[in-house]
């Protein structure tokens, strides 16, 4: 973890928002020792949510991952996106040296999900899994 600093906040990508990341992104942008450094999402009404309601400005916002980690500094990467994608994505910001919190689950499949674990341990970076709603009924389900 040496290179996080903990005298500035955590500069933080995330990728999605759509849906519940609407509201993990108001959260990073408002949570004190977080900044919200960019959102990357493929859909143009999602970015245009990250500019005019959220309030990033235009050169903060990105089509894709790969975009955003290429035009600003950041140590982790927040991937709110479809399941489907968790593999892909997290995959993408480990092997760029990011930090990564994604949603449950962490893949759609486990041998994903061990893939993301071992390139964790490789990369030398936490991975993460949001278990926020663990204990609702639905999700234990």
């Amino acid at each position: 973890m040496s290179d996080i600093q903990m005298n500035r906040p955590l500069r933080v990508v995330q990728v999605g928002t759509g849906g519940f990341g609407r509201s993990w992104a108001e959260i990073a942008r408002s949570t004190a020792g977080i900044e919200l450094t960019a959102v990357a999402d493929p859909n143009p009404v999602a970015r245009e949510w990250a500019v005019t309601t959220l309030g990033l400005p235009e050169r903060s916002v990105f089509a894709s991952l790969e975009e955003a980690l290429a035009a600003v500094d950041c140590e982790a990467v927040l991937v709110i996106t479809p399941p489907a994608t968790h593999h892909t994505v997290a995959t993408q910001a480990l092997t760029a040296g990011k930090h990564v919190l994604v949603e449950k689950p962490l893949a759609t499949i486990i041998d994903d999900a061990r893939q993301l674990i071992d390139t964790a341990e490789q990369t030398g970076k936490m991975l993460v899994v949001s278990q926020n709603y663990r204990y609702r009924n639905p999700a234990r389900t």
